[in-house]
């Protein structure tokens, strides 16, 4: 009994799609109304996004005062060290001696 109903009820749909469309025809959907809750991906990256803003304040940041020495004052610095190993001991004077 089953399969003739569903059989008759298949038959329907199918008469009723292959017609014309009538005013009591259902066009579109209904709209969906939008929410106003944001999702949480957006707020999952806007905090990823934060966090990011924060750590690189953090090692950026304008305020820190121990700046690291430039190449250029660094190799100066190395060569300064160097020349002044180099250089001969003095011998000291008679003078320098007795004191």
């Amino acid at each position: 009994m089953s399969f003739i109903l569903e059989a008759l009820k298949k038959s329907e749909k199918n008469r009723k799609k292959n017609s014309a469309p009538s005013l009591a025809t259902q066009h579109q959907s209904a709209p969906q109304t939008p929410t106003n809750r944001p999702s949480w991906i957006g707020i999952l990256v806007l905090t990823v996004l934060l966090l990011n803003g924060g750590v690189i304040l953090w090692l950026f940041g304008p305020w820190q005062q121990n700046t690291p020495k430039t190449t250029s004052q660094a190799i100066q610095a190395a060569t300064n060290i160097n020349s002044e190993a180099v250089t001969s001991p003095t011998i000291p004077s008679a003078t320098q001696a007795q004191a």
